[in-house]
């Protein structure tokens, strides 16, 4: 017990000895025999650059992915385009039958083949 403790006071003086003091921060440096071993850090490139490459192939391959959406959607959107185009211009004919089967004189023309009579008091000429 007696090395014990002939030990732990060798260690405080020695520690006391070598202690730094600042106001508020206490610094302990090593005593001058140590060495202090230094860690070499092993880079290894190879595994870096694999792991860029296959990085910046995930990020290629996301790029055409998303290249080809867009472009399959753009392809969808000019096909719709072309339909409403089409539907418009089917819509135009149809409303100018309407305008040319509606004239006054061709319903006249009907109405007297079928035996109508133009009652002009119960006539009401409505606007759009």
């Amino acid at each position: 017990m007696a090395l014990a403790e002939e030990y732990f006071d060798h260690l405080t003086t020695n520690t006391k000895a070598n202690t730094t003091t600042h106001p508020n921060v206490e610094i302990i440096s090593p005593p001058n025999d140590a060495v202090i071993p230094q860690v070499k850090v092993k880079t290894n490139y190879g595994t870096f650059a694999i792991a860029s490459i296959m990085f910046l192939a995930f990020l290629a391959a996301i790029t055409i992915l998303s290249t080809m959406v867009v472009s399959n959607k753009n392809h969808q959107l000019q096909d719709i385009k072309t339909n409403t185009t089409i539907i418009q211009q089917d819509n135009d004919v149809l409303l100018q039958s309407v305008q040319e089967l509606s004239q006054y004189d061709r319903v006249m023309e009907i109405a007297k083949e079928k035996g109508f009579q133009m009652n002009e008091e119960n006539v009401r000429n409505v606007e759009k």
